[in-house]
């Protein structure tokens, strides 16, 4: 007999977590432990039940709970260091010259390295402009890019986070936070 429990929100997987958790599944080299925890993971994300998929892989139903959960944690950790990666950059509204300064650096060392720049508008010439204008008061917004994160599966801790962060800027820096992912 199946013991029920909770209906738990679907998994689900950004195309790159997909790709990621088949390859290692499947790879030759990859331990059985982290093969078959894959395998959990990419089962569950189908949309079985813990029981089918303990059944489908020879383990027990609470093994295939444990990693899913595992999983789905990571996934938390993840967003708590982009969001404490958010409110610690309140810091540059209190020295916005320190910040261009900072991002000067950054691109100088890009440019030496040939990589390809981390500047989405603009150039190095544009930053040298800006911080010479000292009297600007720049407008900070923050997004969270998060692909694997659903909007309408996302869990109330992963709310309670980005809505404690969403305050903590907005209190502390006038800032809004806008989130990017699934859905």
């Amino acid at each position: 007999m199946v013991r029920r429990g909770p209906t738990l929100a679907e998994l689900q997987l950004s195309q790159d977590e997909r790709e990621t958790l088949e390859r290692w599944a499947r790879r030759p080299k990859s331990e059985q432990s982290l093969a078959l925890r894959c395998k959990i993971v990419l089962a569950r994300a189908e949309g079985l039940a813990n029981g089918e998929v303990a059944e489908r892989l020879g383990v027990h139903s609470a093994t295939v709970g444990k990693w899913r959960r595992r999983f789905v944690e990571r996934r938390l950790a993840d967003l708590y260091q982009v969001c404490g990666q958010a409110q610690k950059s309140i810091r540059w509204r209190r020295n916005p010259h320190v910040m261009f300064r900072h991002l000067i650096r950054r691109e100088k060392n890009r440019n030496k390295n040939h990589s390809c720049s981390g500047l989405v508008l603009g150039n190095g010439n544009r930053l040298y402009q800006l911080e010479e204008a000292r009297f600007l008061r720049p407008k900070f917004e923050f997004v969270i890019a998060q692909p694997g994160l659903s909007k309408s599966q996302a869990s109330n801790p992963q709310l309670e986070l980005l809505g404690s962060t969403d305050f903590y800027l907005a209190e502390t820096a006038n800032s809004s936070l806008e989130l990017s992912c699934s859905d």
